[in-house]
C-alpha cells in the first residue's frame, strides 16, 4: 500500500480526513485519489468531509 486515507475524527455531521503517502511515492497524486474516494463515501452518507493539510519534511 502506497497511500491511504481514513476518517481521523467523526463528529455529529462532519468527518475529519487523514491521509498518508509513503515518502518515496509522494507527488504522484496518490493521496488525492484516496481522499477523493473517501470524500465521495462520506458525502454519500450525508456527512461533510473536512481536511487540513500539513506538510512534514
Amino acid at each position: 500500500m502506497l497511500a491511504v486515507a481514513c476518517t481521523y475524527f467523526r463528529g455529529n455531521r462532519h468527518e475529519d480526513v487523514a491521509v498518508f503517502t509513503v515518502p518515496d511515492h509522494r507527488r504522484h497524486r496518490l493521496a488525492l485519489a484516496c481522499v477523493n474516494a473517501l470524500c465521495e463515501d462520506i458525502a454519500a452518507r450525508d456527512r461533510t468531509p473536512s481536511w487540513n493539510c500539513s506538510v512534514r519534511t
